[in-house]
């Protein structure tokens, strides 16, 4: 009886204390669970050694219980309840990944099938440039899976210098087989604008993850003014070794067209096609020299690739700069306000390079005779400013979802699929409502703009893709195993290529190679000629 009095006045006493401190708590207004009814996460080992171990159904039922009654009080009338949360943040990302795919849907169709040309042909080259760019994106990703499942989870030193020099052999690879693969297929127009699209983004892509593994010695991401100077060094081998391919293709075009002036004449070739030459009179040469319409096409390319690869790496530097460690490094805090003041700063400073990059200095450059170097050059650093500009709005963007959704401690848990989700809807948004506007005011001249459709697509890419990304490793959390989780995502990865892609090549294609009206009458003038011609 005595044992039974003194457990009674005891578990009183627990009570009545526990009592003061939660109407202290509630007092104060401040939510601060306690110690005896939280688990924690500090209990020590080796108690947990010696617990008997009981059932994995039998926990999980155990754990569900306990969470779904313990509440925190909050005030008077509010109980805020744990599961309830997460709940709510669930239902939340299930919200907006609906919201994003049927705006998007909605938002397409309205845009392709309306009336006006040059918003109908711009949204087909964005839709084609990003679905490009997308699945460039999964391919690398499902190729980076099955790296993993080959060699660990864990990489070693030299798996880590193993992959490193793969992927600067994969660029360099890439870099010289496209133009090639270009070269041969230039009598097909499907085939060449297929090569040209995919042979950017690929290249583009590769460099980025190349350089990227570089600039992640030591040497480099110990400051971020060491990163910036590896930055400017990465740009300035690009730029030479661009250069030097290019070099390398007209020196060899001299020597094919002399060997075929020395031949005996032949008849009379039929003259070029309308197409082909079309596109040589519309794509403006950087070198003086005259070339050919495949030289200034492969030309062209390098100059976007290289601009995708330097674009990216200063966004690198400036998040760098932002927040005092390497992107991808874990540092241990979330996103705060001021990371996202800063970035938005730097972008608005960049914005403003590239635009008296593009309207002071390369139209002063160009102006002058020779000088192919230089133009090719100022072009390189135009192509690099906006392409950075894109990463620079698309990581803000991005910041700013994980700023309104972590929770104090960093972590994501179900907020990184509203976060995810939340950003395929702003990414959308931010394309196609500039471009729905520019339609309503009569201002479409820059819809069709080659850099305009660069930007978007990278924008709209990398959106979709952060959700789709979260979609593919979601699929995959209820199989047991590393590896085995890696070939399920793999998997799903290449059945979401199988789907788009020959829609993509087969229908998108032909329609992004159309070109809009050249005098398109718009607005209030264009209802009048057409009336004054009606009568």
């Amino acid at each position: 009886m005595f044992f039974i009095f003194a457990a009674l006045a005891l578990q009183l006493a627990s009570s009545a204390e526990y009592k003061r401190e939660a109407q202290s708590v509630a007092a104060n207004g401040q939510v601060e669970p306690h110690h005896s009814y939280v688990r924690r996460e500090s209990r020590e080992k080796e108690s947990l050694m010696h617990q008997e171990p009981e059932p994995v159904n039998t926990v999980v039922q155990r754990a569900t219980e306990a969470v779904s009654t313990l509440t925190v009080k909050a005030g008077e009338d509010k109980t805020v309840g744990v599961w309830k949360d997460e709940e709510k943040e669930a239902s939340l990302a299930m919200s907006l990944a609906l919201l994003a795919s049927i705006g998007f849907v909605l938002a397409v169709f309205c845009m392709v099938s309306s009336s006006n040309s040059h918003l109908k042909v711009s949204t087909w080259r964005v839709l084609v440039s990003s679905i490009s760019l997308f699945s460039v994106v999964l391919i690398f990703m499902a190729a980076k899976k099955l790296w993993k499942v080959v060699v660990g989870t864990t990489e070693s030193d030299e798996a880590k210098v193993v992959s490193d020099f793969f992927s600067f052999f994969r660029f360099l690879a890439l870099l010289f087989a496209i133009p090639q693969l270009l070269k041969s297929r230039m009598d097909n127009e499907n085939l060449k604008h297929c090569a040209q699209i995919a042979g950017v983004h690929l290249i583009g892509f590769a460099g980025a993850d190349a350089f990227t593994d570089v600039l992640k010695q030591d040497a480099f991401n110990s400051s971020p003014y060491y990163y910036l100077c590896g930055v400017v060094g990465t740009a300035a081998c690009l730029g030479v070794l661009t250069w030097g391919t290019t070099k390398l293709r007209r020196r060899s075009g001299e020597s094919a067209s002399g060997a075929e002036a020395a031949a005996p004449a032949a008849p009379a070739a039929p003259a070029e096609a309308p197409a082909a030459a079309a596109e040589a009179e519309e794509t403006p040469l950087v070198s003086d020299a005259p070339a050919s319409p495949w030289m200034q096409l492969v030309e062209k390319m390098e100059i976007q690739a290289t601009g995708f690869v330097v674009g990216f790496l200063i966004s690198m530097w400036v998040r760098f700069a932002v927040t005092g460690a390497v992107p991808g490094a874990r540092y241990g805090r979330k996103v705060t306000g001021d990371d996202v003041s800063y970035l938005y700063g730097y972008a608005m400073f960049t914005a403003a390079c590239a635009v008296g990059m593009e309207w002071a200095v390369i139209p002063h450059v160009n102006g002058r005779e020779g000088q192919a170097v230089l133009k090719r050059a100022m072009r390189t650093v135009s192509e690099s400013l906006w392409m950075a500009l894109a990463w620079l709005v698309f990581y803000g963007s991005q910041w700013v979802l994980w700023h309104m959704t972590a929770d104090e401690s960093g972590t994501h848990h179900t907020a990184k699929l509203t976060a995810s989700n939340g950003l395929a809807l702003v990414g959308s948004a931010m394309v196609f409502v500039p471009m729905i506007a520019g339609q309503m005011m009569n201002s479409m001249r820059w819809m069709v703009w080659e850099t305009f459709v660069s930007m978007a697509a990278l924008i709209l890419a990398f959106s979709w893709e952060t959700a789709v990304y979260m979609a593919v490793q979601g699929s995959a959390e209820s199989i047991e195993g590393d590896s085995e989780k890696k070939l399920v995502g793999m998997l799903n990865i290449l059945s979401i290529l199988a789907i788009i892609l020959p829609g993509w090549y087969l229908y998108m294609l032909p329609l992004a190679r159309e070109e809009p009206k050249a005098e398109e009458k718009e607005g209030a003038e264009g209802e009048k000629a057409e009336a004054s011609e009606a009568s």
